[in-house]
């Protein structure tokens, strides 16, 4: 269903995180996003250095039971750095 509502907008990148998001992505016929799948925390903040750039929006939606459940604090102490 998540896969489904984020299909009806244009994103530059969708990228998403866990084994449901991963099996999810693969069964999305004509993706009108561009769906970057990655394992973990670490290569999500790695990617996000190297594509997002100033004025840049980011949505985020994480699980409080994965590693990315402080995400978005992650994502305002890397905004101070750069």
């Amino acid at each position: 269903r998540v896969i489904k509502k984020i299909e009806a907008y244009n994103f530059k990148y969708v990228v998403l995180c866990g084994e449901f998001f991963r099996r999810a992505i693969i069964k999305v016929q004509e993706q009108k996003n561009k769906y970057v799948y990655l394992e973990n925390k670490k290569k999500i903040m790695q990617f996000i250095s190297s594509k997002v750039h100033k004025n840049d929006v980011i949505l985020v939606k994480c699980s409080n039971n994965t590693e990315v459940n402080n995400f978005a604090k992650d994502l305002l102490k890397m905004r101070k750095i750069n």
